[in-house]
């Protein structure tokens, strides 16, 4: 889609957003799996905060 858009409407700046775009790994590029075990970072502790907590069996909740 990124490639499409470029096309579609020619930008300056479009040659290094696609340099940039090129450099990361396929996975990220949804090009392939995600290599390895999954792994959590601290936004998502802080978004299961959001999403669980507090859970509606707890008091006050």
């Amino acid at each position: 889609r990124l490639c499409a858009a470029v096309r579609a409407h020619p930008h300056p700046a479009a040659r290094p957003v696609l340099h940039a775009w090129a450099a990361l790994p396929a996975w990220a590029r949804a090009e392939a799996p995600m290599p390895g075990p999954a792994l959590l970072c601290h936004g998502d502790l802080h978004l299961g905060q959001l999403v669980r907590h507090p859970p509606p069996t707890a008091p006050g909740g």
